[in-house]
């Protein structure tokens, strides 16, 4: 009975961190060599895949790396985060202009380097950004 009694408690420990967890939309939670840190999510101006980590590229031109997989991320950021390339998320809130680059595409944030728009996803990123599809087609 003691067991069922201790169980229980921890489960409405895991509920009640868990809730406090959800309460925080606006952070991320990220793991690094010196702790763990509450990144704003207003602040992240791209996610970049690098293996099994992502790098979350912030405004300031500070970078971290953090130990999660590109999709899981997707799930977990707000709808103004729009995945661009396989590889790449972008905050649309952040985002400058789209431009081509020879036959490719690239997004440039307000800072930073520009992002690869992959093909298949530049239909949703030209809704996202309300470009019309003709001025995105024009020739460079």
């Amino acid at each position: 009975m003691v067991e069922v009694v201790r169980l229980g408690r921890d489960d409405r420990g895991r509920e009640a961190a868990l809730t406090r967890a959800v309460s925080r939309p606006d952070r991320l939670t990220v793991a690094s060599a010196r702790g763990v840190e509450l990144v704003p999510i207003a602040e992240i101006l791209a996610v970049v895949g690098a293996d099994d980590y992502v790098e979350l590229r912030l405004v300031g031109g500070r970078s971290l790396l953090h130990a999660a997989r590109l999709d899981g991320l997707a799930a977990q950021l707000p709808g103004s985060f729009l995945r661009i390339h396989r590889s790449a998320i972008a905050n649309l809130a952040q985002a400058q202009r789209l431009e081509r680059d020879g036959d490719r595409w690239r997004l440039y944030l307000s800072e930073g380097a520009p992002l690869p728009v992959s093909r298949s996803r530049q239909p949703a990123l030209r809704e996202a950004l309300d470009v019309p599809p003709t001025m995105a087609a024009m020739p460079a």
